[in-house]
């Protein structure tokens, strides 16, 4: 993937026309993908006792670059370039190809003696046992990613367009990325003495709850702050998902397997987006009391279909 994302890049810094362009970045997406391999690899081998841990410090970090990559890359754009920043970026890709030769190791197999304790199951095995998982992903990743592209728009609505559309804009989403991280690793420490399923209703009724008013607003720093509250409330729900997931012993020892649930992450922030647009067509405000409404279906769902399992022994 990595190989894969340098060349792109590289390739990008070269092209002449739009059409270049598109095709390159198409062809890029069928071979890159870390963010979910990422996921698979740390849901496949991390310890289940510092599982929950190492899944939200990946959040973390996912969301660390998501807001400092486009400041990076302005101010590499405004030194050297578009072009030769494309290329920088492709220098770059493969330093870190150099750092994961390096540093990574894969995790040895499991031995032969654990492997005859426990038939092993198939991925279709995998698949319909953790498919409640994934559709709960899937649920909370498309609520996630419906309104982000649409906060602009709301804050011209409010009237931010007198202190700038732009810096509430970003600071409401850098808030809010910043709120989320800090969710994930207080939801991953409180997992290891609450049941993340428990923990994971009470996310998905904060996000009901914080959701809901944001259509009724009438102020650019209510949403601001409103906005992070939901991140504190919800944010941590990935994480809690992949832990129940681990605890199936389905999610773990497998890249496989635990793509099933990278799977559900990633169609539903592809999903979001459009949905969140569609529904803004009707109404802009529409769109978060939907939210809340789903949000409160994916609860129910969750309390009917996620069984409080045993938590395993450290």
């Amino acid at each position: 993937a990595l190989v894969a994302l340098a060349v792109a890049n590289f390739a990008v810094g070269l092209v002449g026309s739009v059409e270049q362009l598109l095709a390159v970045r198409l062809a890029a997406a069928f071979f890159t993908g870390l963010v979910p391999l990422s996921y698979a690899i740390i849901t496949s081998a991390a310890p289940q006792a510092t599982l929950a841990q190492s899944v939200a410090r990946l959040q973390t970090v996912t969301i660390a670059a998501a807001s400092l990559g486009p400041l990076i890359g302005g101010l590499m754009v405004d030194r050297v370039g578009v072009r030769p920043g494309y290329f920088c970026a492709a220098a770059l890709c493969v330093c870190g190809l150099l750092l994961v030769l390096l540093a990574f190791h894969n995790p040895p197999p499991a031995g032969s003696a654990s492997a005859s304790e426990a038939p092993r199951r198939s991925l279709r095995t995998a698949i319909v046992t953790l498919l409640p998982l994934v559709t709960i992903l899937f649920l909370v990743q498309s609520i996630d990613r419906s309104f982000q592209p649409l906060i602009p728009a709301y804050v011209e609505e409010l009237g931010g367009a007198a202190g700038g559309v732009g810096f509430w804009s970003g600071l409401t989403v850098s808030l809010a990325g910043a709120a989320m991280a800090i969710a994930a690793n207080a939801m991953a420490r409180l997992s290891r003495r609450t049941s993340p399923v428990r923990l994971l209703q009470f996310a998905l009724g904060g996000g009901a709850l914080c959701c809901a008013p944001i259509g009724a607003l009438g102020s650019v720093w209510q949403l601001t702050v409103t906005r992070t509250l939901l991140s504190l409330a919800a944010g941590g729900a990935p994480t809690l998902i992949f832990t129940i997931g681990s605890t199936l012993g389905l999610a773990r020892g497998s890249i496989g397997r635990s793509s099933v649930l990278v799977m559900g992450q990633q169609m539903g922030g592809a999903v979001g987006p459009l949905m969140g647009g569609v529904v803004a067509q009707w109404s802009l405000r529409g769109v978060f009391a939907v939210n809340a409404a789903l949000y409160l279906a994916t609860l129910l769902f969750a309390s009917l279909v996620v069984r409080r399992r045993p938590r395993q022994d450290r």
